[in-house]
């Protein structure tokens, strides 16, 4: 019985079709290939693009990820994984969803559990 190895490693956008290549004949399933959001390279190291204090980055990062996926509105229990899929943390959805009230981005409605956001720029 030989061993078996799984391998998990990040490269840039544009190695990815030459490594899959390499690949090829000595992996045994296909690689799976995900995109890595808010993610940058620094000193040979993967790190948040966006890290430390609230900025207007991290606003700029959901309103292009809204926008991109053409949402209009969304229920305050879908801000958790809206938040993850925007590259965001999404145990801070709450506190992102409030700056993105304040910041013009969002408009809330309801209350509690009822809570519903729409997108207004």
């Amino acid at each position: 019985m030989t061993d078996i190895s799984r391998v998990v490693f990040f490269c840039d956008d544009r190695k990815v079709g030459s490594i899959l290549r390499m690949l090829a004949g000595l992996a045994l399933q296909t690689p799976e290939v995900t995109p890595v959001v808010n993610a940058q390279a620094k000193r040979g190291k993967l790190v948040e693009a966006t890290t430390g204090a609230f900025n207007d980055k991290k606003i700029e990062l959901l309103s292009k990820h809204l926008h991109k996926n053409k949402v209009t509105g969304f229920k305050a229990q879908e801000s958790k994984s809206l938040a993850k899929a925007a590259g965001l943390n999404p145990s801070s959805a709450s506190y992102f969803m409030k700056r993105a009230v304040e910041a013009g981005l969002l408009r809330r409605h309801g209350k509690g559990s009822g809570t519903s956001y729409e997108v207004v720029r």
